[in-house]
């Protein structure tokens, strides 16, 4: 078959076939009869809905675990948070601090053995379709705060202590009698030592030997004359 045959059959097929326009073709109503049009494909497709995506839908709060490196008897015991995927790594450090105790600037969080950078999330290291997840981390230092259950039960236990020194200050007001020694009320007046030491107070307070001596000379004056 020639190439102007092929032509001339193959034109003739698409005029059996029904008319096609292009998206903006615009005609007159009135002069359209009983004909049938296509109009073509659109080329691109509109994005479907992020809320119908199984994936964006799925965003659970995972558990994570945390282990320390090393089995150190001193180590602290593992710590299981919960969290969202999209938790950065330093909020993750933060919430670990409180636990432990120690500072977030002393803890490194490691992925497969490698430090992980602050700023990323848990799901830019773990990846989008991983769940519960364990770390392991690395403390340098000592803690420098009790961690949020020591506090706890100590808080609890401080009411019973009170308690018990309370009960205790008590018994010791009913079993043991205070014994006054020495002079006391006027006699003590009537000593030079008093007004000794009178002088000595005064004179400490307002740093002026001479202001000291005539204060103290003036109510000593004023209390024998009374």
């Amino acid at each position: 078959m020639s190439e102007v045959t092929f032509a001339k059959q193959f034109l003739t097929v698409l005029d059996s076939k029904p008319q096609k326009l292009p998206s903006d073709y615009v005609a007159d109503p009135k002069k359209l009869a009983t004909q049938s049009f296509i109009l073509p494909r659109m080329s691109k497709t509109f994005p479907k809905s992020s809320e119908s995506d199984p994936a964006v839908a799925s965003q659970q709060p995972i558990n994570a675990t945390l282990s320390p490196l090393r089995k150190a008897t001193d180590s602290p015991a593992p710590v299981t948070l919960t969290i969202q995927p999209k938790a950065s790594i330093y909020e993750l450090k933060t919430q670990l601090s409180q636990q432990t105790g120690y500072a977030s600037d002393k803890v490194k969080i490691l992925w497969e053995r490698k430090p992980v950078v602050d700023s990323k999330t848990v799901q830019e290291v773990i990846g989008k379709d991983a769940g519960d997840v364990e770390f392991a981390v690395m403390y340098s230092g000592a803690p420098t705060a009790a961690p949020r259950a020591s506090q706890q039960s100590l808080n609890a236990q401080q009411p019973i202590a009170a308690g018990a020194n309370d009960a205790q200050s008590e018994q010791m007001d009913v079993d043991q009698t205070p014994v006054a020694q020495g002079q006391s009320g006027e006699a003590v007046l009537s000593t030079s030592q008093f007004w000794k030491d009178l002088q000595d107070f005064v004179m400490q307070r307002v740093r002026d030997k001479a202001v000291g001596k005539e204060a103290v000379a003036l109510f000593e004056k004023a209390w024998k004359a009374r």
